[in-house]
């Protein structure tokens, strides 16, 4: 009994150790999978790979397996190559400011890659003056809208075509144009100025202070302006390559409005300055105004509901600044203004009048090339105005300005605009010339109306213009 259980275990233990051999076999048989590698090679290399297989015949294959790349790969290489033969990088009509896409649609157009328009060339020379056209006036274009025009232009060639293949054709149109879906941005002012237009009323403006007979010191612009009392930065410094760049907002969202007023011999009108409240006597902001309490003197205030310039301000306007201004020589006064709604009321109309005062208007949207306040003064008056927050804001960090303070920036930043800078303004926007330069002699009389710091202060008369 005890040979045949020591058989039994050594013929347990021989089966063992042949089933690890068998096991041990296979699995040196079998062959370890290996992720692909993918190669890749820059232009150069490509061109030098290529040189190589075709410098002997036959050697593609021999040339494809030493690179680890397939012979049809070299072959395509080839093609695109000897196609584009550095056309991208050496024709000088392709701007190299243009998107890949663009560049891509160029080349292609002439290599005559892709599907070949279905359209005649008549009718997609009108399709592109119809998208042009449309979008030069600020219509929205659509592919509806283009497939039923290609339909308008050609019933013909279209009334055996589907609106789906149709639709296909005028997509890939638009495609070759480089055009794309696009949704509406912010509309702000008008940016498409007419030059003949401009032009033209530089013109009626001289035409009229010829006729009129009046100096440089007696024409005027005058113009509203909108100031926060905490300006909202949009720009610090940080750290190179922080992901977040937070500006806190401003303490305070209080604003105010600003009438300027400037000569074309560079003199300047007081301001007048509007707060936000009740223009009645009860009120407490007209009293502080009226009490002149912490407020600088050398500037008119007043008081609207949600601090806009309305008729009746207007009309104060005319009686606190503008008649003192221009009734000490009894002469004719030529002014400046927008198409704002306050300045064409009958009442604004008949007070000009009585102070013997031309008022003409600049036409619409087109204040930024036309309104010397827009395009050189409200930018370095803000700027100054600006400055003074940002030393004010060192020593109060954590307060609200106050009207007084801000009264004080206001009047502040207006002394600190230089004649020249008003010269500058009025010569930008087109008036002078073509008028003769004004006279020194007028230009220092008219400067006796305004603060002295108007001219002692010439070294900061190009530091925001």
């Amino acid at each position: 009994s005890h040979i045949c259980s020591y058989q039994a275990e050594i013929i347990l233990l021989l089966c063992i150790i042949l089933l690890l051999l068998v096991r041990m076999r296979v699995s040196t048989n079998i062959t370890p999978t290996t992720k692909k590698v993918r190669y890749s090679y820059s232009l150069a290399a490509k061109r030098s790979i290529l040189t190589e297989a075709y410098a002997e015949p036959r050697s593609v294959k021999r040339v494809a397996r030493k690179y680890n790349v397939q012979p049809n790969q070299l072959r395509q290489w080839k093609q695109i190559i000897e196609c584009n033969s550095g056309e991208e990088r050496s024709d000088p009509s392709i701007p190299s400011s243009c998107t890949k896409r663009s560049r891509r649609v160029e080349l292609s157009r002439r290599l005559g890659a892709g599907r070949k328009c279905c359209f005649p060339e008549e009718l997609i020379a009108e399709l592109k003056r119809f998208f042009e056209n449309s979008r030069d006036e600020d219509f929205s274009v659509s592919l509806r809208l283009m497939v039923a025009q290609a339909k308008l232009l050609s019933p013909i060639l279209t009334s055996d075509v589907s609106t789906r293949a149709l639709e296909s054709r005028v997509y890939r149109l638009l495609q070759k144009w480089d055009v794309t879906w696009r949704r509406g941005t912010h509309k702000a002012q008008n940016t498409r100025h007419n030059i003949e237009i401009q032009n033209d009323y530089h013109d009626y403006i001289k035409m009229k202070i010829r006729i009129l007979g009046v100096d440089c010191c007696d024409v005027y612009n005058a113009d509203e302006t909108n100031m926060y009392f905490s300006p909202q930065p949009t720009s610090t410094y940080a750290p190179r390559g922080s992901k977040t760049v937070s500006i806190k907002g401003a303490e305070s969202s209080s604003r105010c409005t600003v009438m300027l007023a400037a000569s074309m011999a560079g003199g300047k009108l007081p301001p007048f300055l509007i707060f936000r409240g009740k223009n009645e006597r009860t009120g407490h902001i007209k009293w502080e105004i009226t009490k002149r309490e912490g407020y600088p003197d050398g500037m008119e205030y007043g008081v609207q509901q949600k601090a806009w310039m309305d008729e009746a301000l207007m009309l104060e306007w005319i009686q606190k600044v503008w008649q003192p201004a221009v009734q000490h020589n009894n002469k004719v006064t030529y002014l400046i203004l927008d198409e704002c709604r306050s300045h064409l009321t009958a009442a604004v109309r008949k007070a000009f009048a009585d102070c013997r005062t031309e008022v003409d208007l600049i036409p619409g949207g087109y204040t930024s090339k036309l309104q010397p306040l827009d395009v050189g003064l409200n930018k370095p008056f803000k700027g100054y105005v600006s400055n003074s927050f940002t030393d004010w804001l060192i020593v109060n960090r954590n307060t609200k300005p106050l009207r007084q303070d801000v009264s004080r920036w206001v009047l502040d930043g207006w002394n600190r605009v230089t004649a020249q800078i008003v010269l500058n303004s009025f010569r930008g926007s087109g008036y002078i010339s073509g008028i003769a330069e004004p006279r020194t002699e007028i230009l220092v009389d008219h400067l006796m109306m305004t603060e002295p710091s108007d001219v002692e202060r010439s070294d900061d008369e190009d530091e925001y213009y």
